[in-house]
């Protein structure tokens, strides 16, 4: 059995930027000749200064975006924190935007019937989970989304930067989830961020982007520090 549930090979993503003062166009290239594979079990960290591409690469392999040039293959079910509560109803309470949410995320009727007394109780919201969503904080939404991603148990887990959710309480507790759910290795993630001692903690290897190319791939160790004695005397 292939144990490489991503593979991308000479992958590109490019931006078509009009401009109707100069009535032009032309094209940005935000990744170019990306090739590397993800395997089942490891977790993937991507570094690299603002604009280097990062965000865009989790986009494409959520599934966002689709590659200009080259070719991506993914092989596995995949849950994105990079939108939290993305798909939400406003008028429908909480708890039936868990089942909404959840479908949306791959879970099947059963199943959610099943978790759905642990996702409230993570979430906690408490009785305001059978009230309209509309009627919810921004951190009660985040918390929410969170709770039901998380229960997903999804093949890859995709993260944007900031692993926290919701308010101090919350992130503090969603950040330690997360990281028993990779401390197992059972748990394929690839995660972006600017802090390199999490990714060191986290990643068993590292990509190094550099204005939407690939700068080095390799042990988490070798190449943050490669990155942080690039970026240093910057």
């Amino acid at each position: 059995m292939n144990e490489n549930l991503y593979e991308l090979n000479a992958v590109g993503v490019c931006y078509r930027h009009y401009s109707l003062w100069r009535k032009s166009k032309h094209n940005i290239w935000a990744l170019r000749d990306l090739s590397f594979s993800i395997r089942r079990g490891e977790t993937v960290g991507i570094i690299g200064r603002n604009g280097a591409g990062k965000t865009t690469i989790l986009r494409l392999l959520a599934g966002i975006l689709e590659c200009d040039s080259g070719r991506l293959s993914c092989s596995a079910k995949v849950v994105t924190m990079l939108s939290i509560g993305a798909g939400f109803d406003n008028y429908l309470t909480g708890r039936e935007n868990i089942g909404l949410n959840g479908r949306l995320l791959g879970m099947h009727g059963a199943q959610i019937r099943t978790l759905e007394n642990s996702i409230v109780e993570m979430s906690g919201l408490g009785g305001a989970v059978d009230m309209p969503v509309r009627t919810y904080s921004t951190g009660m939404r985040a918390r929410l989304g969170f709770s039901i991603a998380y229960h997903a148990d999804p093949e890859v887990l995709l993260l944007d930067e900031n692993l926290g959710v919701g308010d101090a309480v919350f992130q503090a507790e969603s950040s330690r989830l997360i990281r028993e759910k990779l401390a197992s290795r059972q748990q394929t993630a690839v995660i972006v961020s600017h802090s390199i001692p999490l990714i060191r903690e986290m990643c068993s290897r590292v990509i190094w982007l550099e204005s939407g190319t690939m700068k080095k791939i390799g042990d988490a160790e070798e190449v943050t520090r490669e990155y942080l004695d690039h970026v240093r005397p910057r």
